[in-house]
């Protein structure tokens, strides 16, 4: 994730932005350099669709009352390890 930030805000700073990330835990990040437009139609179609988002969703991609990012997957970003 170190080099994602500076390559997506150099595109940003370019005039060449992509049109979708696909990742989990950018939204603050890109959100605190001015680099995301909101979604917020977008997420209300999915939340329509699929109903309210978990908690983690909205505490991240819903920022001042605006979605900038689109609540439609998540994980449980814990390690397992086997124990013998």
């Amino acid at each position: 994730m170190q080099f994602v930030v500076p390559k997506l805000l150099a595109q940003v700073q370019a005039g060449d932005p992509p049109d979708l990330v696909y990742h989990i835990r950018l939204v603050q990040l890109l959100y605190g350099q001015n680099a995301l437009e909101p979604v917020t139609d977008t997420a209300q179609e999915m939340i329509d669709t699929y109903g309210d988002p978990a908690f983690r969703q909205v505490s991240q991609g819903l920022i001042n009352g605006e979605w900038y990012g689109i609540p439609y997957m998540m994980h449980g970003g814990g390690q397992y390890g086997l124990t013998l």
